[in-house]
């Protein structure tokens, strides 16, 4: 398209702009679709501007006679069919007539349907003939049942001129209203409705409109996709594939080419497809450069029908097709690992799946470089999963967090209760010189604990019989690595967190876990507070103190201190600090 229509794309509503093209630009192309929902046998029809608005004011009657006309899209339209021209068509037609078009993802559960459109008040679904199974689903589950609607056929609606459904809204009047309705993967709970105003639509386009200051021998994805034949393999239902279908196409001529008009594309159909109709572009999901990456062959096929491929993916190890990090409400993190899915692949045994995690380590490290200690992953918390129960993904291909969580609730609590036997560390109890450690031998213990703490990776600053091992840099997660350690190679499993926060010098350690009669708790914690609080004096006593109080400072010196307390891991730490607060005067 010239610049000139892109600037007056820029000030007019998009049912405005297709009338406007069907009268200036009947016979340009809008877009192709396989003429059989199935197969590319019988080829692909090609949708001109005149062809789509003809379309458009079809099924804008259509929903006046059927449904009646609203205001402002009081009315929510569900539409469920297949990847052609209907749903650009009756999108617009619904704004048209004052309704807006809702997209649900065909791959939602019952209990998601249900959600999204009592959230939206939805009471009508269109389907195409016959119905889908999506759409038969939503009917079935949905209450109350939705008022079901079967859309006429694109030969029928081709087969008349339909006379001018007239969008008599100005820009000013109109750009508020909305133009389509999707929703969230509901990769972190329930999807949610996402409602695209016409304003959202203009900004879209204005910012792929706007200078690029960049080389002109660069140019930006926008430029080059301008009047280019580019084949969508993004679902209709996802805000991209809408993106290629509205805002590219119509403001700046680039022609979608819907590569399937039903399922999931594969590699071997997006081949097929070029093979029948020439493309320059191709805007590609994960699954199918997953399937390029594999056969590099199917890749130069590909590739010899095209200037550009568009990845859409993520970089990953080889033979991992996700990662979901878990671990709420504990105290440390795990990792769930995928592995990508191929016929033939069988679940990895344990021997194969400790081999995964050290070729994996070295990412996980990295990525443990930049994350806070409660979120750093050990080797003992990654959970390699069966390759017949994949994470749970939503219609766009991200992950469902919490319905992914719920499958593997036994595993990951398994994984966390086996964390100690799984770790690979050869701490078993053994001193350097190769002997057990012997409990009631106090330098034995010593130099085991020694030893244990010096392994960890992150302290820092030398150790004395005085310095703790929080002064040192010792944070919540090395404190749980300590921990296994000791309870593993001492054979102590009663030694709990509290152990190392109320006992964190070396000496005090030692003599915490040979004692053989227990102390008085008043006692014990008395001793082992006293560091804790030396500390965190001499931290205050380094805050500078004010030169001169002025009238209103004094004033405040009487009003009550409001003090927060953070830090506070271990409980009977934490209770001895709010008495001592309290009994504090003033």
């Amino acid at each position: 398209m010239d610049a000139e229509h892109i600037s007056k794309c820029l000030g007019e509503l998009l049912p405005h702009t297709v009338d406007r093209l069907a009268r200036e630009k009947p016979s340009a192309p809008y877009g192709l679709w396989p003429v059989a929902q199935a197969s590319y046998e019988d080829g692909f029809r090609t949708i001109d501007y005149g062809q789509l608005a003809n379309i458009v004011n079809g099924l804008a009657w259509w929903i006046k006679k059927n449904i009646g006309t609203s205001q402002n899209g009081e009315k929510v339209l569900a539409y469920v069919g297949p990847n052609d021209v209907r749903l650009t068509a009756l999108l617009l037609a619904s704004v048209k007539a004052g309704c807006v078009l809702f997209l649900p993802s065909p791959r939602n559960s019952s209990i998601a349907q249900q959600s999204l459109l009592t959230a939206l008040n939805c009471q009508t679904l269109v389907t195409s003939e016959p119905t889908p199974p999506a759409g038969i689903a939503i009917l079935e589950s949905v209450k109350p049942r939705p008022y079901h609607l079967t859309i006429p056929s694109i030969d029928e609606l081709l087969s008349q001129q339909h006379s001018l459904f007239s969008y008599e809204k100005s820009f000013e009047a109109g750009r508020w209203d909305p133009l389509f309705i999707i929703h969230t993967s509901g990769s972190t709970g329930m999807p949610k409705p996402k409602i695209f105003t016409q304003e959202t639509g203009m900004r879209h386009i204005a910012c792929s409109n706007q200078a690029k200051e960049i080389q002109p021998e660069a140019g930006s994805v926008e430029d080059f996709l301008q009047g280019k034949r580019l084949m969508v393999t993004m679902p209709p239902f996802h805000g991209a594939g809408l993106a290629c279908f509205l805002f590219w196409a119509i403001p700046f001529g680039t022609i979608p080419i819907a590569p399937a008009a039903v399922g999931i594309v594969t590699a071997e159909g997006l081949l097929e497809a070029l093979e029948q109709t020439p493309a320059e572009v191709a805007f590609l999901v994960p699954s199918v450069v997953v399937e390029l990456a594999q056969d590099p062959e199917l890749l130069v096929r590909c590739a010899k029908h095209l200037e550009l491929i568009l990845l859409r993916m993520k970089t990953h190890n080889p033979g991992v097709s996700g990662a979901l990090v878990v671990g709420t409400r504990r105290f440390q993190a795990a990792l769930l690992i995928e592995l990508v899915a191929s016929e033939g692949n069988k679940s990895l045994n344990t021997v194969q799946q400790a081999e995964l995690i050290e070729r994996i380590w070295p990412s996980v490290e990295e990525a443990n470089r930049y994350a806070p200690a409660h979120a750093r992953i050990e080797k003992a918390l990654i959970l390699i999963l069966p390759v017949n129960l994949p994470l749970i993904r939503a219609g766009k291909g991200t992950v469902q967090r919490p319905a992914s969580i719920a499958q593997y609730a036994t595993a990951i609590d398994d994984l966390y209760a086996n964390a100690d036997a799984i770790d690979g560390h050869h701490d078993n109890g053994l001193t350097t010189n190769g002997q057990l450690v012997d409990l009631a031998d106090a330098q034995s213990v010593n130099r085991f604990i020694r030893n244990t703490v010096a392994s960890l990776r992150g302290l820092v600053g030398s150790e004395t019989e005085s310095t703790t091992f929080f002064e040192r840099g010792m944070d919540s997660l090395m404190a749980l690595q300590l921990l296994r350690k000791l309870r593993r190679g001492l054979h102590r499993p009663d030694l709990g967190l509290s152990t190392i926060y109320s006992n964190p010098t070396l000496s005090q350690l030692q003599d915490a876990i040979t004692s053989r009669f227990e102390d008085t708790p008043s006692a014990k914690e008395g001793l082992s507070i006293e560091p804790l609080f030396k500390t965190y004096s001499e931290l205050i006593q380094q805050i500078p103190k004010p030169t001169a109080a002025t009238p209103a400072d004094r004033a405040s010196q009487n009003e009550p201190l409001t003090i927060i307390l953070t830090g506070s891991t271990v409980r009977t730490v934490a209770e001895r600090r709010r008495k001592r607060l309290l009994q504090r005067q003033g």
